[in-house]
């Protein structure tokens, strides 16, 4: 059975501010949220759940395209039983530069 929505009927003023304010309807952008919808959902400690963005989705199918390519590299390593150690220094270089980008990226969404 379906639940009603509470009809919303009464108001609070509450005074925030310039700065609160700025930062409050920025989070609440971020997450595509409306100002009151954010108030409400962090006031009554909802969860709040962010919309996958086309940026996030990108992200997701890079690490996963990412990660069949090391799970390759792994392979071979453990195949042939024989390691390039100039082959594994600048593996271990390139996975940390990926691992700072993706970090960069993650902080933007």
């Amino acid at each position: 059975m379906e639940e009603k929505k509470e009809r919303k009927e009464l108001r609070k003023t509450i005074r925030f501010s310039k700065k609160e304010l700025e930062e409050i309807t920025q989070r609440a952008n971020n997450l595509h949220m409306s100002f009151s919808e954010y108030i409400l959902y962090s006031a009554l400690n909802k969860k709040i759940s962010t919309k996958k963005t086309s940026l996030y989705k990108e992200l997701i199918t890079e690490l996963a395209k990412q990660g069949n390519n090391l799970n390759q590299i792994a392979k071979i390593c453990n195949t042939d039983k024989t390691i390039n150690t100039a082959l594994a220094s600048r593996l271990v270089i390139v996975i940390s530069e990926l691992q700072l980008q993706l970090s960069e990226i993650y902080k933007k969404l």
